[in-house]
């Protein structure tokens, strides 16, 4: 960054000069300014774009190739856009970028997980207004399959509902489930497809699983929310934080970032693991 400030102030200086006998030394001092921000704002992104794709490429599949030939990483990696929409956790998008694809294949269950942001791109009858986008998601999607399935769909959302969704969630054939954990019914409101078939095969101890993985993941201003089809879970979690990318100005090997990376992927895959344990 020290070079390429350099580089920005010389060039700045450069243009100021050749301007002075062209415009006057105040007049050749502000356009030599202008062009010096402009030539260091684009050499900036360029070189934090490029250092991050090298970063993810280089750095971070091999720290995910060392825990096991069990994953697989893909920097511009996608998840499918009905994969999505049959999670129910998300209303009315039609605009998806997805990268930082992470998928896992083990013997009881499999996963793959991504960053998200959807919007729902929006259209104007008007041509000179065009349209505009409204942003409905950021932040990681996961789709996991246990070698159990649940006789009726399921819906876990959090009472902290997101702004961004114009309309309600729940569908009208929605069921509210009426549970009795009530640490559980503070964070979160929970439907299904069928309310008592869905109270019975939502034990306490799978609640308290759900509440602990919440717990191990969401900071301030996230979100943790589940859904059940069959043999799949699927599952968010909202953050406006930029995940897996590298530190632009500290040391690659800090451990503190390296946790946040991968405590998303542990802590969701251990979901994983004690939900096939409990059925």
């Amino acid at each position: 960054l020290d070079r390429l400030k350099k580089s920005a102030m010389d060039v700045a200086v450069v243009i100021a000069i050749i301007l002075t006998f062209l415009l006057g030394l105040i007049s050749a001092l502000l356009v030599g300014a202008v062009f010096g921000i402009t030539f260091y704002t684009l050499l900036y992104h360029r070189m934090i774009a490029s250092y991050r794709q090298g970063y993810k490429e280089r750095v971070f599949a091999e720290m995910i190739n060392e825990m096991g030939n069990q994953y697989s990483y893909t920097v511009d990696g996608q998840i499918s856009d009905e994969v999505m929409r049959s999670s129910g956790l998300f209303f009315g998008f039609n605009k998806k970028q997805c990268e930082d694809l992470i998928a896992g294949k083990f013997d009881r269950y499999e996963f793959q997980m991504a960053e998200i942001k959807l919007f729902n791109e929006l259209k104007s009858e008007r041509v000179d207004r065009g349209g505009g986008l409204q942003y409905i998601f950021k932040g990681l999607f996961f789709a996991g399959t246990i070698p159990m399935s649940f006789p009726t769909k399921v819906w876990i959302l959090s009472k902290n509902h997101p702004w961004t969704y114009g309309e309600d969630r729940v569908q009208s054939h929605w069921q509210k489930i009426e549970l009795k954990h009530l640490a559980f019914r503070k964070e979160y409101l929970a439907y299904a497809e069928d309310k008592e078939i869905a109270y019975r095969i939502l034990p306490d101890d799978m609640l308290d699983v759900i509440l602990k993985a919440r717990e191990q993941v969401v900071d301030d201003k996230m979100r943790l929310e589940l859904s059940f089809q069959g043999n799949k879970v699927f599952l968010s979690i909202s953050t406006m934080k930029e995940l897996f990318e590298p530190p632009v100005k500290k040391s690659l090997l800090d451990k503190e970032d390296f946790k946040a990376n991968f405590k998303y992927l542990v802590n969701t895959t251990g979901l994983l693991q004690q939900l096939s344990l409990i059925h």
